[in-house]
């Protein structure tokens, strides 16, 4: 939402499809602003995503409010959606800290703990166990996702095929391996986990870290809730995204430094492997940005349960291969068939 005497400055991210820019307003100021893109090819969830998101920042509680920048403004007038928050000029993200190797270590441990007071400590102390039941959630949106993604001619085999194997492992197809997982009601255990407000987006993309806060560093969080519109649910769902970036494997898909595809001469022999001896992939090696979440993790909420973990993981790829195409799609949708196998057990599961 532009208005006379604003002057747009730069793009910070172009989502899949929000667009956040930097703008100077009347006062002088800098605000972020983040509006949905009206692009034709918006996603499954883009206006309810982006509704829940501005809900959420309008409600914070009291002790999670110190680590967001402040909502200044939103709207909904027909034309655009959006919000802007203040524009943090000081502040970097942590994921391009890490990959341009500028984060030291001791930075890594405070940052860590920052996290972990803001997640564990302060957003996720509200309980949700009132609200729609996440179970039900993750259900529905996995179930739509193998339904459409049946429905595209790249990935259709994936989806389809009784059996195939991914990278020598024997699996079950996605649709077969989605229905072992509910025939063996593996995601009932969902419903034993506490319900709370997440942060629902927590990639290092989404911490922001401050050097030039006084009289220390400080950090940030920012673009909460899912893809899917999700906010609320076991502490789990933020510890499986932390580390699904933290540890490499999600920032290998978004970079595109992976091998995926058929094995030469087959319809069911599969290869989906990260290349992790890509210069951009030794710096999740270089420095450590989660085994002082996942420590804290656990002395909050205990040891966090695998099968779930799987699914979660799962959930993540297929949500994120309907927002995509081509290799990315099918590296997601053969990482969600591993992971929902390796739900199901170790090693071959027939």
């Amino acid at each position: 939402m532009a208005c006379g005497g604003e002057q747009f400055l730069f793009n910070l991210r172009d989502g899949f499809w929000e667009r956040t820019a930097v703008w100077r307003v009347g006062d002088g100021s800098e605000v972020v602003r983040k509006e949905l893109r009206r692009l034709g090819r918006d996603g499954p969830w883009a206006q309810s995503a982006l509704h829940e998101e501005i809900l959420y920042l309008r409600s914070l509680p009291e002790p999670a409010r110190r680590w967001f920048p402040p909502l200044l403004e939103s709207w909904d007038d027909g034309k655009g959606l959006g919000y802007s928050v203040p524009y943090l000029r000081g502040a970097r993200d942590a994921a391009g800290l890490v990959l341009e190797g500028s984060l030291s270590d001791a930075e890594a441990e405070a940052l860590q703990d920052c996290v972990v007071q803001a997640v564990f400590g302060d957003l996720h102390s509200e309980s949700c166990r009132g609200d729609e039941p996440f179970l039900k959630h993750w259900r529905v949106i996995m179930e739509q996702s193998i339904a459409a993604l049946g429905q595209v001619e790249d990935v259709v085999l994936l989806v389809e095929a009784p059996r195939l194997k991914v990278d020598g492992a024997n699996c079950l197809g996605l649709r077969r391996a989605w229905t072992a997982v509910l025939d063996k009601g593996l995601p009932e255990a969902f419903d034993s986990e506490p319900c709370v407000r997440l942060h629902g987006d927590l990639i290092l993309e989404n911490v922001l870290w401050d050097r030039s806060a006084a009289p220390e560093p400080r950090m940030w969080l920012i673009d909460p809730v899912s893809v899917a519109g999700l906010w609320r649910g076991p502490p789990l769902f933020d510890l499986a995204k932390y580390e699904s970036y933290a540890r490499g494997g999600l920032y290998a898909l978004r970079a595109g430094l992976f091998e995926a595809g058929p094995e030469p001469g087959s319809s069911t022999d599969w290869r989906f492997s990260v290349q992790w001896e890509a210069e951009p992939m030794r710096a999740f090696r270089r420095i450590d940005l989660w085994q002082r979440v996942r420590a804290a993790y656990v002395q909050h909420w205990g040891e966090p349960p695998a099968p779930l973990m799987s699914l979660l993981d799962a959930y993540f790829s297929l949500v994120m291969a309907r927002n995509t195409e081509g290799r990315q799609q099918l590296a997601r949708v053969l990482q969600a068939v591993r992971r929902l196998n390796e739900a199901l057990g170790e090693g071959d599961v027939f």
